[in-house]
């Protein structure tokens, strides 16, 4: 065999392998275009779709084509999440926060980007605010511990850029998960330290963003 054939055939797989990225990623987005206006649901769908066959070592095969698709669907979802009722929950976003991250580099530029991953901040802080309303924290063994958890990730989540984005009905939710809190922690000398960093958290982080005291909502 000469060597003009040996480097044909060791350039057979890598192109198999190219067109293969761009044939799963037409498909995916097969029922994206212009006119598309997308909803939560096939905004969720096509995100696994993408993810199922994009990864780090093959989103570099992308052709133009398959590149400019992306970013067309990329608009469609900014236009999504604009939406007031149509918006995307924590759990349909999840999979394109990993879409995301393989496209950063090759793909969708920083500014594209940063418009989504702030709104799928907010709904992670809106899924913990649901998962601290749900608890029974009577009833839950190890509460002391959990609700000390719970501080910490709740003070980790108080971004200015989350709590500008909230409406009328998420704040109202925040205030029930603070009095929930401040409750909890009120009842215990050995929860006294949460107390005080509760807070303190709502006069540094909450009150000079919000505008008033969350404790005093009626």
């Amino acid at each position: 065999m000469d060597v003009e054939a040996a480097e044909t055939l060791d350039e057979a797989p890598q192109q198999r392998q190219d067109q293969d990225i761009n044939t799963n990623i037409e498909a995916s987005l097969s029922e994206v275009s212009h006119n598309l206006m997308l909803t939560a649901v096939q905004f969720s769908e096509i995100s696994y779709r993408i993810l199922s066959c994009l990864t780090l070592n093959n989103v570099g095969q992308l052709n133009a084509q398959m590149r400019d698709k992306l970013m067309l669907f990329h608009q469609k979802v900014l236009q999504l999440i604009k939406s007031k009722e149509k918006q995307p929950d924590y759990t349909q976003c999840v999979a394109y926060t990993n879409v995301v991250k393989l496209l950063a580099s090759e793909v969708l530029p920083a500014y594209l980007i940063r418009p989504f991953m702030l709104f799928f901040e907010k709904q992670v802080f809106i899924n913990l605010l649901n998962e601290i309303l749900e608890v029974n924290f009577e009833r839950t063994p190890g509460m002391i511990i959990k609700a000390k958890y719970m501080l910490e990730e709740f003070e980790e989540s108080l971004v200015e850029e989350i709590l500008l984005q909230l409406s009328g009905t998420e704040i109202y939710q925040l205030k029930q998960v603070v009095n929930r809190l401040a409750d909890f922690f009120s009842q215990s000398l050995a929860t006294k330290d949460q107390a005080r960093r509760l807070l303190k958290l709502l006069e540094d982080k909450v009150k000079p963003v919000i505008g008033y005291d969350l404790m005093a909502l009626s």
